[in-house]
């Protein structure tokens, strides 16, 4: 018999459940706030797509900028229906929360969790800031994270005695998907086969279902990957490349150094979010004490990709820590599961389980909300509406034989479309990002001999202290540039620097004085660079 957690009666459950996903609503729209210049960058893919450019940052340049192919996608149908896709993905993201929520408690229904504790589990949702600022990073994470929770909840109800052959192939399709939407989710069909094989040995008549989720998976992975060597001659996204470690002969892996980068970010990941370290525990612990089942396993999978490219790539430098929080709609199912499995042993056991989650999720909720509720300020907000002023600014003015080089190339770029930009993290610049003599760190590649070497007509820059060698790298740098400084409303220790060439002064020094730029001798801007 089935120990739950007393409620006044069942009749409460489904009221109780459309009120949590009501609140859920609700705080997930509270939470909403604008993305990180990355996200520009695909914006500004989705609005050159939606106006002809085809899928590209620059004209003639065929580069894979962009780390989602179903985001982009997604973007530019509503760039075509005339919506920005600033407020699209702010609104996608706002939908795939709640949209999560809804496959979510189906899924701890299929997985026979009681009523009770699906209703906790809503609860610990409605209150996941952490997990709603990855989202609303302006990227694909929300996206991410619903194909996740519909894959688990389709592979749950494939295992079904009476399962359709449809459930396997939604479970296929949605895997394909996911690797449209994050190539490393590649890794989740052998995973998933792995942790399924030893009960297809004992239910042979399975076997045809796991075999049709295969074949969907793969075909959308092998259309993807051809569509992406036929139109940008790699089988990996550019923005991966740039930021993934160079092969060295003889050295396996990536490097020591980024591996404990890696490691340290994901400590400092868990330390933020408690919740997610007490559910990683308790899941541990039950798989090693009382096997059974393959409902947290396969919950678990999708963290191993997500921690090996954390590990891989030495860390991040976004906020909220992407790559760990966004799994948690999925590890909330395994607490569910976990905490059922506790009530069926030790019934104190289990209430003491669901205590500390509450405890720790409620913390962070108090905390995160206090960062991310309005009022709020975003402190780089006002550097970046500079850079998106500056680039509407040149973008009638600009000559397409020139190159611009700012260093935040997402809003400057988003916000002047006709602009050649060249990004000196090789994101979006696929010289650099095969670059071996490049620096690598987890913004992507920096060479800038190479970068100077283009003769960029416009440098703008909110960190000088790139600028400490330029001066041997170029034979024109810098008698032949003039420098200016363009304030930022609220932040007077944070001005943008802006190196223009002389050539192009009559071209672009209206503009810039237009945007408040004074003029700055090579000496003064110099000043502003810190000793190395």
């Amino acid at each position: 018999m089935r120990v739950g957690f007393p409620l006044p009666g069942a009749g409460w459950v489904p009221a109780l459940t459309v009120i949590l996903l009501g609140i859920i609503a609700l705080m997930s729209l509270l939470a909403m706030d604008g993305g990180v210049d990355d996200a520009s960058i695909v914006y500004r893919y989705a609005d050159r797509c939606a106006h002809g450019a085809g899928l590209t940052f620059n004209d003639g340049e065929r580069v894979e900028g962009y780390t989602s192919l179903t985001w982009t996608l997604l973007l530019t149908v509503t760039c075509l229906a005339g919506i920005p896709p600033a407020a699209a993905g702010a609104v996608l993201n706002w939908l795939a929360i709640v949209l999560t929520a809804l496959v979510l408690e189906r899924l701890l229904r299929r997985l026979g969790v009681s009523p009770p504790l699906r209703l906790i589990t809503l609860l610990l949702y409605a209150v996941s800031y952490p997990f709603f600022a990855v989202c609303y990073l302006g990227l694909e994470f929300g996206l991410y994270a619903l194909l996740l929770s519909l894959l688990a909840s389709r592979v749950v109800a494939a295992q079904a005695d009476d399962a359709p052959p449809r459930e396997a192939r939604l479970a296929g399709l949605f895997g394909g998907l996911l690797f449209a939407t994050r190539p490393e989710s590649a890794l989740l069909l052998p995973l998933l086969l792995a942790v399924r094989l030893p009960g297809l040995r004992r239910r042979p008549e399975r076997r045809r279902g796991m075999i049709e989720c295969a074949a969907v998976w793969a075909g959308i992975a092998a259309v993807v990957t051809a569509w992406r060597l036929g139109v940008y001659g790699e089988i990996l996204p550019n923005s991966m490349l740039a930021k993934s470690p160079t092969a060295v002969p003889g050295r396996l892996g990536p490097p020591a150094e980024d591996i404990r980068a890696g490691l340290a970010y994901i400590v400092l990941a868990l330390r933020a979010n408690p919740l997610l370290p007490l559910i990683l525990a308790g899941t541990a612990g039950l798989m090693l004490l009382a096997p059974g089942g393959i409902a947290m396993p396969m919950l678990l999978l999708p963290v191993i990709p997500s921690l090996l490219v954390s590990i891989v790539g030495g860390g991040d430098w976004m906020p909220h820590y992407r790559f760990v929080w966004i799994n948690q709609p999925l590890l909330l199912g395994c607490f569910a599961v976990g905490a059922e499995r506790l009530r069926r042993m030790s019934r104190w056991l289990g209430a003491l389980y669901v205590v500390l989650a509450v405890g720790l999720a409620g913390g962070t909720a108090w905390r995160e909300a206090r960062l991310q509720l309005p009022p709020r300020t975003v402190r780089d907000e006002p550097l970046m509406a500079v850079y998106a002023r500056l680039g509407r600014l040149l973008n009638a003015r600009w000559d397409p034989a020139d190159i611009a080089m700012p260093e935040a190339i997402g809003r400057f770029g988003a916000a002047g479309p006709r602009l050649r930009i060249h990004d000196p993290c090789g994101l979006t610049d696929r010289v650099l990002a095969h670059d071996t003599n490049a620096v690598r760190t987890y913004y992507g590649r920096q060479d800038w001999r190479l970068s100077l070497g283009l003769d960029p007509a416009l440098i703008i820059l909110h960190f000088p202290d790139h600028a400490r060698d330029w001066p041997g790298l170029n034979p024109r740098y810098p008698d032949d540039y003039v420098f200016g400084r363009v304030p930022v409303p609220g932040l007077p220790d944070r001005p943008l620097y802006v190196i223009l060439r002389r050539d192009r002064e009559a071209a672009y020094g209206p503009v810039l004085r237009e945007a408040g730029m004074s003029p700055l001798d090579y000496s003064g801007f110099a000043a502003n660079i810190s000793p190395p």
